[in-house]
Order: structure tokens, then sequence, then C-alpha cells
């Protein structure tokens, strides 16, 4: 019973791959994200900065980025919350690209709270025509070399 459980759950998955618009690859890029749309507060100090969170990506394509952060929060501001905009500054290997993303899921990995992870599923807005064309060429580069890798793996098999 279990197996076929397992059986299951790994043909959906691989149906939900296919179903995917864009292909993901699976680069480990620093980023930091700004949250756009918060309140500013204005303090006796003046206006609050914004609220800035560091870490890696887990994979990307075309069209979103699944982000890895180690905190879901700062402060009272909820980084996945409804309706909420971010700007991702993304350090490729060619140099930086400005994202703004929507987050349209989260998760935490990882059991202890100390050892907790965040990801964070984002949609992408909007980004320069520069940056995007950046990406995609990355994107390509990328995919191109997962295609070779595979080739060398089945040659040597």
């Amino acid at each position: 019973m279990l197996q076929l459980i397992r059986s299951l759950e790994t043909n959906l998955r691989n149906f939900v791959r296919s179903l995917r618009q864009a292909p993901r690859q699976n680069p480990r890029l620093p980023f930091s994200l700004t949250m756009l749309d918060q309140q500013p507060r204005s303090s006796s100090k003046g206006t609050r900065p914004a609220i800035s969170v560091s870490g890696y990506t887990r994979n990307i394509s075309e069209t979103g980025i699944a982000l890895l952060v180690p905190a879901i929060s700062k402060g009272d501001h909820h980084l996945a919350a409804r309706n909420r905009r971010l700007l991702i500054v993304l350090e490729l290997p060619t140099g930086t690209i400005r994202v703004q993303a929507a987050p349209v899921r989260y998760e935490r990995l990882g059991k202890r709270a100390e050892q907790a992870v965040y990801l964070i599923g984002v949609r992408i807005i909007s980004m320069s025509d520069d940056d995007r064309v950046r990406l995609l060429r990355y994107l390509h580069r990328l995919s191109r070399g997962a295609r070779l890798s595979s080739r060398q793996r089945s040659l040597g098999s």
C-alpha cells in the first residue's frame, strides 16, 4: 500500500512538473529583497528604513524564482503576505539584475526552529528590458549546460 502511495505521488509530481510554463534551473544565487509596499512610518528620527532580507535562490525560471530566506517575517511584516510586492536584487554571474515580484506561496523547510529556512515562491511581475535579456541569456546558458552534462552522462553509461 505504501509503495502504491509513493508511486502515485511520484506520478503526480511528474505530471505537475510537465505543466510548468517555463523550465526551472537550480543555481544557488545570492539576492536581497525589499518590500515595496510597506507603509512608511515617520518617527522622531525620520522615515523608517525599508525592510530588507538576504538569502539564496533554490531555483529560477523565466516566470518565477524560489527564494530561500532565514525568516518569513521581519517585525510585524510578513514577506509572503497577500498583495505583497517585492524588489529582488539578484546577483547573476554576469552582474546584478532587479526584479519586481509577488509571492505566490511559502513553506517552512527544516523541522527545528533553529534550523528553519523558508522557501518563498515568487512570480516575476516586471523588470527592465536589459535585465530580462540578461536573465534569459543566463537561463539559456544553464539549460545548455544541463543538456550537455546529461548527454555526457548517457555517453559514459
